[in-house]
């Protein structure tokens, strides 16, 4: 008896039209987030290599790009990402590497915040 008004009721629930036709609306929250815990974010997701580094190698081509020191900072609507950036590249003879190119500067990026555009809500 119990289990067939427990299988009654999750029928009632999943197909009854009053919960199949929910309204769903976009609803929009005000985030505030403070430069450190963004910087940890990045810093955590991103620079995994010792000391805080990005470090992408290609031995093959003599290839090496270094990131340290990020630094996050705002560009309204913006979010902008700032690092120290060491560059080399150049050329291999058999199993030996010939940089052509030694460069440290500094890089930014911006990530551009995008927001879905919202659908119209339909009138019922």
């Amino acid at each position: 008896m119990k289990r067939g008004l427990s299988g009654c009721l999750l029928f009632l629930f999943f197909f009854h039209p009053g919960f199949a036709s929910a309204d769903t609306r976009t609803v929009e929250i005000p985030l505030t987030l403070e430069f450190p815990l963004v910087r940890s974010m990045v810093i955590d997701k991103i620079y995994t290599s010792p000391g805080d580094r990005l470090l992408l190698e290609d031995p093959e081509w003599c290839a090496m790009i270094e990131l340290w020191d990020p630094q996050v900072f705002s560009v309204q609507p913006s979010l902008g990402i700032r690092s120290k950036i060491r560059f080399q590249s150049g050329f291999r003879i058999g199993s030996t590497c010939f940089n052509i190119v030694n460069w440290t500067g500094e890089t930014s990026f911006i990530q551009v915040l995008l927001r879905p555009t919202p659908e119209p809500l339909n009138s019922l």
